[in-house]
């Protein structure tokens, strides 16, 4: 999916991503931005495994694939991304999947 973004919308990106990171109140709200996500994707979680949308086990699930991607583009808070980024990011999401083996 990423491999179809033209050069000049990728350097667009690239830059919105630098600006995010050199404006602190863009970065707090993205932070807060990372918040609401797993909050939303606990629910959804929790939906789908047929459990009551505060489940503790689904935000828990939720935090760990958003910390996973976190962790999987270290300098996300600290320039722009790259294409090599993403595959990075499927690497963590596998990792989380498989049980996290070491």
């Amino acid at each position: 999916m990423f491999d179809a973004i033209r050069p000049e919308e990728w350097a667009r990106e690239q830059a919105r991503q630098r600006m995010f990171q050199s404006v602190p109140e863009v970065r707090a709200r993205a932070m807060q931005q990372f918040t609401d996500t797993i909050r939303l994707l606990a629910v959804a979680v929790a939906e789908r495994a047929g459990r009551p949308a505060d489940d503790f086990g689904a935000r828990v699930l939720a935090g760990a694939a958003i910390g996973a991607a976190l962790a999987a583009i270290p300098h996300e808070m600290n320039g722009a991304y790259e294409r090599s980024d993403f595959e990075r990011l499927d690497a963590a999401l596998k990792l989380l999947q498989d049980g996290l083996p070491l």
